[in-house]
């Protein structure tokens, strides 16, 4: 489990297993995340984690677009024989499904 501070629709901060709890604050908004693999020892694990930002491209009278940051991010575990960006888009699509899918599982 990785816990976060999200701030702005950003990842703030990921807090580390040996983080004190009184670095939370009470404004703070914590997500917790289930990965697959430990973050701290990434060279032993065959999975990579991603972080995943959902921004959206706004145009102004056809003269200029302009992206905003929107939702909460995610983190997701991708085994590294799957960073393509064809399997990417499948692992994407399937953590997303509750969000596309009306809440279904």
């Amino acid at each position: 489990l990785v816990a976060a501070d999200v701030f702005n629709h950003r990842f703030y901060k990921l807090f580390q297993t040996d983080d004190l709890l009184s670095t939370i604050l009470d404004r703070d908004d914590i997500f917790v995340f289930e990965v697959t693999n430990n973050m701290e020892d990434e060279q032993e694990n065959d999975a990579v984690v991603l972080p995943v930002y959902f921004r959206e491209k706004v145009g102004y009278r056809g003269y200029s677009t302009s992206t905003y940051m929107f939702g909460h991010p995610l983190l997701v575990s991708v085994p590294r024989a799957q960073l393509n960006w064809e399997a990417l888009y499948e692992i994407l699509l399937q953590r997303l499904r509750y969000v596309t899918a009306g809440g279904q599982r």
